[in-house]
């Protein structure tokens, strides 16, 4: 989760539920059958909190940024090779 923080240079929180994406399906389905008005309501109801939040290591975001580029010219290379 660390290094999705990083990558993504925003921070993530770990949900307190074991079933986060089954509750995630569930918020989704109450706000569209108008038990709730917004997903934050229904999240505010329905979930338990977050046991952990990873925040963006800022220092390692120019090496996460270089890697990347060096990802997409291979990619390009690749594509471009016949």
């Amino acid at each position: 989760m660390q290094m999705m923080a990083d990558v993504l240079d925003f921070p993530v929180k770990v949900s307190a539920s074991s079933q986060a994406c089954a509750r995630g399906a569930a918020i989704y389905a109450a706000v569209a059958g108008g038990i709730y008005r917004n997903i934050q309501e229904a999240q505010e109801r329905l979930c338990d909190g977050f046991i952990q939040t990873f925040i963006p290591d800022k220092t390692k975001k120019t090496v996460y940024e270089s890697a990347y580029h060096k990802y997409l010219r291979l990619g390009r290379f690749v594509e471009d090779y016949e």
